[in-house]
């Protein structure tokens, strides 16, 4: 009944929209430019997922310059937190460990998972062409967790959808807790306010190049080395080498193009994810872009990423993710872009965060850009 609601919702401004984008198409004859969102997702953050971004291919000789900035609240549980809360009387209290050992001892044999996480996160991603059909991308993130406790404006943005709260409004808002029992239920990840803070995460270098014009469309491979940049323990970095696979397409259709990629992870043993063993994980996206009159493109997406998890636990942060994405570039002038875009977890079970706002400035120097 929840999702139904949110769907109809949902539609309603999709429609509106792309209602919109039609009514001024006959101006857009132009390829859209867009980058497309960044996956910010905490679960996810050291483990690679695959992003647009990796296919970005200036002109031989160019640079393109993108600094995306993106506010994030992933905020679920199991059943199990919010009755326990209640049964001591702890409404709007913090939740606390005691709270999850009685649990375990409870229900020694359940998926018990809560996930409080919010956040910012900063990126500097430069990128240039190399010549006979090659690029090279390198994405720095900076990632603050535990900040700015926004908790209302996510509330209040689901409210609006009309999504149920679940016990929200009943644990008190601005914890961060990550706990997620796994498939051995001796075996927990389970951080508490020691995850805040701010530093570098796992930084990314990208190298891509032209598979050629076929199917209708353009291709691009890539592959992706991710460093152990950020700091080992935290959600900020894994401390094990990644790697990544990945093919684009892009279609010109009469008055949009129509963008897709996969991809493949490698994730390196020697990583964890707060001292959990991760999973290789598989990946799919899919965007939409209507150019909108003279300078602004609108874009609707989906994201499919596999969890780093999901071999580690059967509770929900080990299911895959979909999310979907709403966005509205707009070009500054020569050489400059803006784009906005608002990021939802289609579930709605905590398998990404319930919320992403996301904002991106876009340079390119001279002239000669190819995307």
């Amino acid at each position: 009944m929840v999702m139904r609601s949110f769907a109809r919702r949902l539609t309603g401004v999709l429609l509106l929209l792309l209602g919109a984008a039609t009514a001024f198409s006959q101006t857009a004859r132009r390829e859209p430019r867009w980058w497309g969102p960044v996956a910010v997702d905490p679960l996810r953050f050291a483990s690679l997922p695959l992003s647009f971004e990796e296919a970005v291919r200036p002109a031989p000789g160019r640079w393109k310059a993108s600094f995306p900035a993106a506010y994030f609240n992933l905020w679920s549980g199991s059943w199990h937190t919010g009755i326990i809360h209640r049964e001591f009387g702890l409404r709007g209290k913090p939740l606390s460990p005691w709270e999850l050992r009685t649990l375990e001892r409870r229900h020694p044999n359940d998926a018990i998972y809560r996930l409080d996480v919010e956040g910012w996160v900063g990126r500097l991603a430069l990128a240039r062409g190399l010549g006979h059909g090659l690029g090279l991308v390198v994405d720095v993130p900076w990632i603050q967790i535990g900040a700015p406790r926004w908790d209302a404006i996510s509330e209040r943005f689901h409210q609006v959808l009309g999504l149920s709260m679940g016990d929200r409004g009943f644990i008190a808002n601005g914890q961060t807790l990550v706990y997620i029992r796994g498939l051995d239920r001796d075996r927990v990840i389970e951080g508490w306010r020691e995850l805040n803070g701010s530093g570098l995460g796992d930084a990314r270098l990208t190298v891509n190049g032209s598979l050629g014009r076929w199917l209708g469309g353009r291709h691009t491979w890539a592959l992706s080395l991710e460093a152990p940049t950020g700091g080992e323990g935290t959600l900020r970095g894994s401390g094990g080498w990644d790697l990544g696979a990945r093919w684009f397409g892009s279609w010109r259709l009469r008055t949009a193009t129509l963008r897709l990629a996969a991809g493949y992870t490698r994730l390196s043993t020697s990583g964890t994810f707060l001292g959990a063993e991760r999973s290789d994980t598989w990946h799919v996206l899919g965007a939409y872009l209507r150019p909108v009159g003279a300078v602004s493109t609108l874009m609707a997406g989906l994201s499919f990423h596999t969890s780093p998890l999901s071999r580690f636990t059967d509770a929900k942060p080990g299911d895959p993710s979909l999310v979907f994405d709403l966005g509205w570039g707009f070009d500054l002038g020569e050489g400059y872009r803006l784009e906005a875009a608002v990021i939802e977890d289609v579930t709605a079970i905590g398998t990404a965060p319930d919320i992403v706002f996301q904002v991106r400035l876009v340079v390119v120097p001279g002239r000669g850009a190819r995307r």
